[in-house]
């Protein structure tokens, strides 16, 4: 598998983990004590993987285990399971961010509903 490909899995992985702990980009920055930019380009999988202390930061923050976050074995989508992947655009999440104290339910169904209109 290609490094770019591993950079997007990690990114969509990355994002489901935030997604299910109902977190914001700016609050997992806080609690990983890692910077809000950091987070974004890893997100948008435009950044090299975080070293090791940084990706154990995320992962305790996130309740999930670093091999969670790097399995490269098959391209994930939003949720985070393996299926066909599907990328989320870059406006699209930042609406998802700034919609943090909806339950996350009723905004991920919101977010589907956006990517289905748009298709």
């Amino acid at each position: 598998m290609k490094y770019a490909d591993k950079m997007q899995n990690f990114a969509i992985r990355l994002i489901a983990a935030r997604r299910r702990c109902a977190l914001t980009q700016q609050e997992l920055a806080a609690r990983a004590q890692v910077s809000l930019r950091s987070i974004q380009v890893w997100e948008n999988g435009t950044m090299n993987l975080p070293r090791p202390n940084l990706l154990r930061r995320l992962c305790a923050v996130l309740g999930v285990s670093p091999e969670s976050l790097l399995e490269d074995d098959k391209p994930v989508n939003e949720t985070g399971v393996s299926q066909p992947l599907k990328v989320i655009p870059t406006w699209l999440e930042t609406l998802h961010d700034r919609l943090g104290g909806m339950e996350p339910e009723r905004r991920d169904a919101l977010i589907h509903a956006i990517l289905a209109f748009l298709n």
